[in-house]
């Protein structure tokens, strides 16, 4: 009785992964084409070779931001005005854009 039990749990595991497996590729399925804003098959390849182009879009987004805090600044803007317009503290955004 025990091994039939026992091959039981193994079963409902081996279901179990299976179901999560499944639901984790359904999910990477639709991050895949939110992130694209298409519908695409998940294609590792392709995904890949996004990467340098969304690291050059964070990088120039980056650039841009700094600016507009370098200029809000020079217009006598507050670190508690560019934190709370970024959702973070006056320490926080001073922190991050002191060098800017």
């Amino acid at each position: 009785m025990g091994e039939r039990y026992e091959g039981h749990i193994g079963s409902v595991r081996g279901t179990a992964s299976r179901d999560l497996a499944e639901s984790n590729d359904v999910i990477d399925r639709e991050a895949a084409d939110s992130l694209l804003g298409v519908e695409t098959a998940f294609d590792i390849p392709d995904l890949l070779a996004l990467l340098p182009a969304f690291e050059d879009e964070i990088e120039a987004g980056e650039r841009r931001l700094r600016e507009c805090v370098r200029l809000l600044r020079a217009h006598r803007a507050t670190w508690r005005e560019i934190g709370d317009a970024l959702q973070v503290s006056r320490q926080a955004a001073w922190e991050r854009f002191r060098t800017s």
